[in-house]
């Protein structure tokens, strides 16, 4: 019934489409490209099963992994990435940049290598340096914030497209107020069930100077695989406004003399906190 409805629509648009004024050849192919996203979902992919694919994976890797790992990917527990984060107080008129290395132990534990900060000082130390900290102890200690139907309850929303892709966007509702859970959307990719995007508002700031944060988390894939591609955070502090962040990750592996530290510290027992090379302005 939910596949005849949709290319009922489908039609019913393409009738619509045939009687646009004017020739916008621009206009008109944005429109095929929306209906044909539409139709191939409504023809090829089922909805419940995407999610279901999704959902089992996640429950797969968290009996997988580590306790202080579960809400880390297989993939990324093998291999670390760069970042490049981007951070600005508009308000003020401080910017800040830092690149380095972000890696996890086999223990699921995060660590950052070679950290190289440019910009204002105050954007190193109280922006960017808050982050990291937060990054590596929510790894570590944190509660459980899995994308999972223990945690939400997901709603069909609509197809869509994504840098080609057909996606299956899902409403996300937390079943809990918790830090780091959200309300928001997930989409997925209809042929492998993997995330393509997550956004949405926290529905507990993890500061009490913080409020009304906010994220967006894109992800690329290749071969069979869904990494991180970037993070947009965004919140309200008190004293100093908005607060606008932009996390890059690369999709190089990690290889060399941070895998050997990484290794070397995990096999030593060494604490999350002792391993962070955290930016100390």
């Amino acid at each position: 019934m939910l596949y005849r409805q949709q290319s009922e629509h489908v039609n019913h648009a393409k009738k619509g489409l045939c009687r646009l004024a004017g020739p916008d050849p621009s206009m008109r192919l944005a429109i095929l490209t929306a209906l044909t996203a539409g139709l191939t979902w409504a023809q090829s992919a089922t909805p419940p099963s995407v999610l279901q694919r999704y959902l089992q994976t996640r429950h797969d890797l968290s009996l997988q992994a580590p306790p202080s790992a579960r809400e880390t990917s297989g993939d990324e527990r093998q291999q670390g990435v760069e970042v490049e984060i981007e951070a600005s107080l508009p308000r003020m008129k401080k910017h800040g940049s830092m690149r380095g290395w972000r890696g996890i132990t086999r223990a699921g534990q995060v660590v950052y290598s070679g950290l190289r900060f440019s910009g204002d000082r105050l954007i190193g130390k109280d922006v960017i340096s808050r982050y990291l900290s937060a990054d590596v102890q929510q790894t570590v200690e944190g509660p459980d914030v899995a994308m999972t139907d223990r945690n939400y309850r997901f709603q069909l929303a609509r197809p869509t497209s994504y840098n080609g892709r057909v996606a299956v966007v899902y409403r996300v509702f937390p079943k809990h107020k918790r830090a780091g859970l959200f309300r928001g959307e997930l989409w997925l990719d209809a042929a492998t069930a993997l995330p393509l995007r997550e956004w949405g508002n926290f529905v507990k700031s993890p500061s009490k100077f913080l409020s009304h944060p906010r994220f967006v988390r894109d992800y690329n894939l290749f071969e069979n695989r869904s990494q991180p591609r970037r993070m947009i955070l965004s919140a309200h502090a008190s004293f100093v406004g908005d607060v606008e962040m932009t996390i890059w990750f690369s999709a190089e592996e990690v290889r060399g003399a941070l895998d050997k530290q990484v290794d070397e510290q995990a096999d030593n027992g060494a604490s999350a906190t002792g391993i962070v090379a955290a930016y100390q302005p």
